[in-house]
């Protein structure tokens, strides 16, 4: 069985509870996944309303999401800037332990190779778990890709860590090239990819 495309459509403001939910169940690995669902909440209501998340819902229940940032660079200021209060308030459990304020640090500096700075982002890519065979998330992406097109975009990064198989696998399938190799966190090696779109191929 192959998901239907009709499914898919720009996220609103409402299902920013549901996707970070979602965030929290498939993308448990990551260091966002550890911060409290109330702030992933207000993470995404943020890229909703300013990036750009698609989602595959069937009778408001979403099964998928893809999100992306436009201008990824000071994308972490951008957010804090204007929830700042919200924000704080959502992260005070854990906002005072040392191994939380660095990871947040690290991920406000982090930068990408050169070649790839100036282009969109896919910041996440999540589906439930029970729907992983039905290509949902390369729907998501082949939408997201037919957005920048529409926005004149030609290319679109992502950042995986080397740990993260199947993620690596997904990115690799779908026509993304690795540029780039990084560390982030904790001396976690993260790869770098980079994909031309609008129907062409190479970088």
């Amino acid at each position: 069985m192959i998901a239907d495309p009709r499914y898919i459509r720009k996220a609103e403001v409402g299902d920013s509870k549901s996707v970070a939910g979602l965030h929290k169940e498939a993308i448990n690995k990551g260091f966002l996944s550890t911060l409290p669902l109330r702030f992933l909440q207000l993470l995404y209501r943020y890229l909703i309303t300013n990036e750009i998340v698609f989602v595959y819902a069937n009778k408001n229940e979403i099964y998928g999401y893809i999100s992306c940032a436009l201008q990824p660079d000071g994308l972490l200021k951008r957010f804090v800037t204007t929830h700042f209060l919200s924000a704080t308030l959502q992260l005070f459990p854990v906002l005072f332990r040392l191994r939380t304020i660095k990871k947040i640090l690290e991920t406000g500096r982090a930068t990408h190779n050169k070649s790839a700075m100036h282009v969109p982002e896919i910041l996440s890519v999540a589906v439930s778990k029970e729907y992983r065979l039905l290509k949902i998330g390369q729907l998501l992406l082949i939408e997201l890709e037919n957005s920048l097109t529409h926005k004149q975009f030609t290319h679109v990064k992502v950042v995986a860590g080397k740990s993260l198989e199947a993620a690596n696998r997904f990115y690799q399938n779908n026509g993304f090239i690795k540029v780039d190799e990084m560390i982030i966190h904790d001396d976690e090696l993260s790869y770098v990819y980079l994909k031309k779109i609008n129907g062409h191929a190479g970088i």
